[in-house]
């Protein structure tokens, strides 16, 4: 008798699906299947080698990953904002990309969608962020660290000094200006700040020259204690360690929070 199928395939005794099964795998064999991705991608890894045993999802088993596939024209940034910056923001909210791997770049997207509950990463309690990136370069990848600037408010034609000069004693906001030879202690009024300016709305005029150093009330340096052995502080600070007020453009507080490029 020659081994081989019965006359009857499959078996009747089978199942009517495990028999409608046996005839697709005989009429298409498995090993030239052919797996399609859902759309154009790029592929990003493949854990897998040609003759390794792989399976399945089914049941509790999540199967074996055979590869990662995404769209390099379709990317997002998972960011983590600080829970003080969080109540400022909003979806559909403009925002800045750079990414620290292309110097000089800057991109633009928008505010996809913040998580309800805050989670702690870093040792920083904020909550997770989705930007979408909306016109991507092709020298960004998946996994790039990216810095995000978003402005929450914005002054045009405003009066402005360093952030360094303006200084916070018992909840006043003050400024020492230079009077002849001297730096006089001047109370101001600051609106919106950014990291580099504060905005001035009263206490000062354009043009005058403000310190960006602490000092103690007749003009001199203000220093904690002297130490012995230690040269004392000039009179008068530098001119490096001056700055003059001046109108200009002040963006509000940006706050900045780290993220990933990802697919």
């Amino acid at each position: 008798m020659t081994a081989g199928r019965s006359a009857t395939w499959p078996p009747t005794r089978w199942s009517a699906p495990t028999r409608r099964f046996a005839r697709w795998t005989s009429a298409f064999p498995i090993s030239k299947t052919k797996i399609l991705a859902p759309f154009d991608c790029t592929v990003l890894t493949r854990p897998v080698s040609l003759g390794q045993t792989v399976s399945g999802s089914a049941g509790f088993n999540s199967g074996t990953e055979i590869m990662t596939i995404a769209n390099l024209n379709d990317m997002v940034v998972n960011a983590h904002v600080n829970q003080v910056d969080v109540s400022r923001l909003h979806t559909n909210q403009w925002v800045e990309i750079q990414v620290e791997a292309v110097p000089g770049l800057r991109m633009t997207g928008v505010i996809d969608r913040i998580a309800p509950q805050a989670t702690v990463k870093n040792n920083l309690k904020g909550f997770a962020g989705r930007i979408v990136i909306k016109d991507i370069d092709p020298r960004v990848r998946p996994g790039m660290t990216a810095n995000l600037s978003i402005p929450v408010a914005a002054a045009d034609n405003v009066l402005s000094v360093p952030l360094a000069a303006v200084f916070t004693e018992q909840g006043e906001r003050y400024v020492f200006v230079k009077k002849d030879d001297k730096f006089e202690r001047r109370s101001v009024q600051i609106g919106l700040s950014n990291t580099d300016f504060a905005e001035v709305q009263s206490g000062l005029e354009e043009g005058e020259t403000v310190s960006l150093v602490q000092l103690a009330e007749e003009g001199k340096i203000k220093t904690t204690k002297d130490q012995p052995g230690l040269p004392k502080a000039p009179a008068t600070p530098r001119s490096a360690g001056q700055g003059t007020a001046g109108g200009m453009k002040s963006s509000g507080a940006s706050p900045r929070p780290g993220g990933t490029a990802g697919s």
